[in-house]
């Protein structure tokens, strides 16, 4: 018998069986493949995990945003509610009339304070025909006498505009101060005055006499372009709305002025008389519909929604978007 170490030797170079060494093999794959799972499920659960992670505190920070423009617009909603409240009183409720518009309505406040005068100005198209018709109809349907002096139209005219929109007149006194056939020939203008001296006070006249015989509640002249024409001059234009102003005024009547911006350099004298102004504005863009809005350039004593307010003009009347 051999030493031991002959025989160890023996037994390391003894070739091992075929299905030994195969079995070997594919256990050393199994666990090989056994431990890249678990290398990989450990890798996609720690990434996920992150991932995860990541979208809960985006998703944090887009409901903490939102929160906050929320709350941000409803801090500005409160603020504005306390700097302009809208009238509640009786006494508020009587002391305006309606413009005949809901939402012009709720820009103003409640509409147009009692015994004022208030300008309407605009391009021509704009819609303050439109406007005042619907005011002046408006009070009629309350009862209230009402007068709308014309210089720009004739009554036909303000009729056949009133039927496209649906609307009758009825109840409406309608004034027509166009120049009449005889006021054209130049026989009859010969004069040692001034031609608009004498047509200013003619004018003039025609209408407080109408105003003493009807009394009207609710007024609108039509338009102020035409009186600046006749007058001449900026002093006696200025002198002349002074004048019926304090008239108006002391026969209680909320008087509408209509004015035509076509000066080339905005005339502001207006402005300044008037207790109120409603600007309304024709835009026209390249591209797309034509737009319109409005705005309360100036109101006297009275909160209102500043800023531009979009409205339409459809067959029916004027909308306005607050």
């Amino acid at each position: 018998m051999g030493s031991p170490a002959h025989t160890r030797r023996k037994l390391v170079e003894c070739p091992l069986p075929a299905a030994v060494t195969a079995r070997w093999r594919c256990g050393a794959l199994y666990i090989l493949r056994q431990a890249t799972v678990q290398c990989w499920t450990a890798l996609t659960s720690r990434v996920h995990a992150r991932y995860s992670r990541g979208l809960r505190e985006a998703r944090s920070r887009v409901a903490t945003a939102s929160l906050g423009r929320v709350e941000t617009k409803r801090q500005l909603e409160r603020e504005f509610a306390e700097r302009a409240p809208m009238p509640t009183s009786a006494i508020e409720r009587n002391d305006v009339v309606s413009t005949g518009i809901a939402g012009l309505d709720d820009v103003m406040t409640g509409g147009f304070t009692r015994k004022r005068l208030f300008l309407v100005e605009g391009v021509p198209g704009s819609g303050k025909t439109t406007l005042a018709m619907q005011y002046l109809m408006a009070a009629a349907k309350r009862g209230e006498p009402v007068l709308y002096v014309t210089l720009s139209e004739t009554a036909e005219e303000l009729r056949a505009s009133a039927a496209s929109h649906g609307w009758s007149l009825e109840g409406i006194d309608i004034r027509e101060l166009a120049p009449t056939e005889s006021a054209l020939d130049p026989d009859e203008q010969v004069t040692m005055f001034h031609p608009s001296e004498i047509e200013l006070a003619s004018t003039t006249k025609l209408i407080l006499a109408d105003v003493e015989r009807l009394k009207p509640a609710c007024l609108v002249f039509d338009s102020l372009s035409e009186l600046r024409l006749l007058a001449g001059t900026p002093l006696r234009y200025r002198r002349q709305i002074l004048a019926m102003k304090q008239f108006f005024a002391s026969r209680h009547c909320t008087v509408v002025l209509l004015d035509d911006l076509t000066a080339t350099v905005n005339d502001l004298q207006m402005q300044s008389l008037a207790h109120g102004v409603i600007s309304l504005e024709h835009l026209n863009s390249e591209y797309g519909p034509q737009r319109r809005r409005l705005r309360i350039a100036k109101y006297r004593g009275r909160p209102f929604r500043g800023g531009h307010h979009d409205y339409t003009i459809r067959t029916g009347g004027i909308e306005v978007f607050p």
